[in-house]
């Protein structure tokens, strides 16, 4: 079969302000550091896509703070 190997995260963590699309993954409260890096991204255009797993939105904490540029795909 196939495997994946998922390590890190190691060196600095933040995001380049390029135009290149960025892709962030995240679930629970570990959504936290992402938030700024995702408003920036987006404020200054780039395609930017947040992959957040959560049971029920309605009961999610980082809901609030990221719904005001959140679209569902």
């Amino acid at each position: 079969g196939v495997e994946n190997l998922i390590i890190g995260p190691y060196g600095n963590f933040l995001v380049k302000e390029t135009t290149n699309p960025k892709v962030f993954i995240a679930t629970g409260t570990g959504v936290a550091p992402f938030y700024s890096m995702i408003k920036k991204s987006l404020e200054i255009g780039v395609n930017t896509t947040l992959v957040f797993g959560s049971s029920l939105i309605s009961d999610d904490i980082a809901y609030p703070f990221f719904k005001e540029f959140l679209t569902f795909v």
